[in-house]
């Protein structure tokens, strides 16, 4: 990783940034970012910071690794 947010476009200390990866857009944003900036749910309407679906993913991830 980079360590660049893509937001505010700094560079961050090795490890000061994650990435978030829709279809094929990767989104790398630091965790001041993560916190603010937001996605829209076309069909719901629904919105959640970056770091909500960033932190939705990662546990589904986990779950999918758990389950046989």
């Amino acid at each position: 990783m980079a360590d660049h947010c893509c937001f505010c476009d700094t560079r961050r200390p090795m490890g000061g940034t994650n990435t978030l990866v829709l279809g094929s857009d990767w989104l790398e944003f630091c965790e001041p970012c993560g916190n603010k900036e937001t996605l829209t749910n076309g069909e719901t309407g629904e919105v959640k910071t970056l770091a909500e679906v960033f932190d939705l993913v990662r546990e589904e991830r986990k779950e999918e690794l758990i389950s046989p």
